[in-house]
């Protein structure tokens, strides 16, 4: 180590040029990550309102009576919580009477 300042630091204080370099450096780093981000979801199938492994849909009844006939309808227990979707597209094929 001879002749090397090893207690040689870099000042704390920068000049506005550098400030903004730096800010701007960092405003760069944020958006390429957004975009990154952005891209991985879209390639995923993801959305901002759900993981790619989000797969359910709630339909809501306005009452119990609403929800027990359409589940008669489609010959399910009125305790049903679930169903395949397969049902819903034979409800939209008609495929039950409404």
């Amino acid at each position: 180590f001879m002749g090397l300042n090893v207690y040689k630091t870099e000042p704390f204080i920068k000049t506005p040029e550098e400030k903004n370099q730096e800010i701007e450096k960092m405003r760069d780093l944020k958006k390429q990550y957004r975009e990154q981000q952005k891209q991985e979801k879209s390639e995923n199938g993801d959305s901002v309102y759900g993981e790619q492994n989000d797969y359910y849909l709630t339909i809501v009844f306005n009452n119990n009576s609403d929800k027990w006939n359409f589940l008669k309808k489609i010959r399910k227990d009125v305790k049903e919580k679930y169903i395949k979707a397969s049902i819903i597209y034979d409800v939209v094929k008609e495929e039950y009477r409404f």
